[in-house]
């Protein structure tokens, strides 16, 4: 009976703080080791880990009236705001629908056909004028079946979505690609702005043999703004490293405490006595031979 009341007792104990700083204080080689491990595993882990980074470019189209393929200077501009969140609209389609993919990634497709950097950025100069000026680009060739569509620039990297409406006759909105290296992402999305711009430069004969814009009808899209807004990368190695340490640490107490509380072995004379309810007569210290 007694036996009985000792176990019942010792197992329905509680911790107080003196017996959780004795507790962490008896095992805080584990706890070290422990933390330290982890601490490793995530120094290891952001090693391996390839980042991916994204760049991120803001674009501001205005839309002017345009009359037989000219833009008319004095005409009047449109001044309706649910007709430019429309094109707005049909902006951020272009990309999704990958009309504007088709024609980046045979721009990009010619890029890297050339072995002279010198040549591949001159190149790239040249499209951005191209594309920043007046002109279409007669060169293009749109493909006419899936097996000669490119694939380098993937739509899975691409993202798009509405900033604002700056006024009533302008919109803008962010693009972005992601890439393993920053400087393929700024390739890459450079292209994708330029071969959207082309794009919305094309033009369709109508019944009559007039010039009509292909995708905004009587408006013609003028892009103002090509800012980058930033690069993000998609790993944070402190960061990583913290979640690993605190992790540590909290299994480390975890196991301290699932330790103490298997550990049922009498600590101290007023635990025993506590527990038999009579007062011990001697004790017999550590020593040591």
């Amino acid at each position: 009976m007694e036996e009985n009341k000792v176990q019942q007792q010792n197992t329905g104990g509680t911790f107080n703080i003196r017996d959780i700083l004795l507790a962490l204080k008896k095992r805080i080689f584990l706890i070290i080791l422990i933390v330290v491990a982890f601490s490793v595993a995530g120094g290891v882990y952001t090693a391996l880990l390839k980042p991916e980074y994204t760049v991120t470019q803001k674009l501001i189209y205005q839309c002017e009236n345009k009359t037989s393929g000219k833009v008319n200077e004095n005409s009047e501009i449109t001044s309706n705001i649910n007709t430019m969140n429309a094109y707005g609209d049909t902006i951020i389609d272009l990309f999704d629908e990958g009309v504007v993919l088709d024609r980046a990634n045979y721009y990009y497709d010619e890029y890297k056909k050339f072995s002279d950097k010198a040549d591949a950025e001159k190149y790239l100069a040249e499209l951005r004028e191209k594309a920043q000026g007046n002109e279409k680009d007669g060169e293009y060739v749109a493909p006419t079946s899936a097996e000669e569509q490119l694939t380098h620039i993937q739509k899975s990297k691409i993202s798009t979505y509405r900033i604002s409406t700056e006024d009533e006759i302008t919109f803008a909105f962010n693009v972005s690609y992601t890439a393993p290296t920053i400087e393929e992402a700024q390739e890459k999305l450079d292209i994708l702005v330029n071969a959207f711009t082309l794009e919305c430069k094309e033009t369709k004969t109508l019944d009559g043999g007039e010039e009509a814009i292909k995708y905004f009808g009587e408006f013609e899209v003028i892009v103002e703004d090509y800012g980058i807004e930033g690069v993000g990368s998609s790993v944070s190695k402190s960061r990583i490293i913290v979640i690993f340490v605190a992790s540590g640490i909290a299994v480390a107490l975890v196991a301290t405490l699932i330790l103490s509380l298997l550990d049922n072995t009498i600590k101290s004379k007023k635990e025993l006595e506590s527990l038999i309810e009579a007062p011990t007569l001697s004790t017999v210290e550590k020593w040591e031979e």
